[in-house]
């Protein structure tokens, strides 16, 4: 089975200079049993900070968003954390499903200074189906 069968790309955030909240998009939970959010940093400005976390919600709107438990980063600085990358997993099971948080986003948060982040969340181990047509529009192509 290909890589590709096995995960799909579920959000995004396209790499860009922020200095303000950013996040995937709230990705409803519904599809996959886990997911895999992988934050690139890039250049950061000197002085600056970056912080990132998974929270919850009940709707893609992000209604009643809450954190998710055990799933945010320690704040990265500047002076050491340029053109790194962090990995967060997420299973199921960490959202407050019986309370309808069905819905989950990476949240990062540049403060101080400009930094240019981008993410990619892959959802991973389907529940229903093959993965081949879960990835979002904005995968034009799946070579190989």
């Amino acid at each position: 089975m290909k890589p590709s069968e096995q995960l799909a790309v579920v959000g995004y955030l396209s790499p860009a200079s922020q200095t303000t909240v950013q996040n995937t998009g709230y990705i409803s939970a519904a599809d996959f049993n886990s997911f895999l959010c992988v934050l690139n940093i890039g250049a950061m400005t000197s002085g600056g900070t970056l912080d990132a976390k998974i929270t919850q919600a009940t709707d893609a709107n992000g209604t009643g968003v809450k954190d998710v438990t055990g799933c945010g980063m320690t704040q990265i600085l500047a002076a050491s954390g340029s053109n790194k990358q962090v990995v967060f997993n997420l299973r199921q099971d960490q959202l407050d499903i019986a309370g309808g948080f069905g819905f989950f986003t990476l949240s990062i948060t540049p403060a101080t200074q400009a930094s240019i982040i981008g993410a990619v969340v892959f959802g991973v181990d389907p529940a229903y189906e093959s993965c081949s047509d879960k990835n979002v529009a904005s995968v034009v192509q799946v070579v190989g």
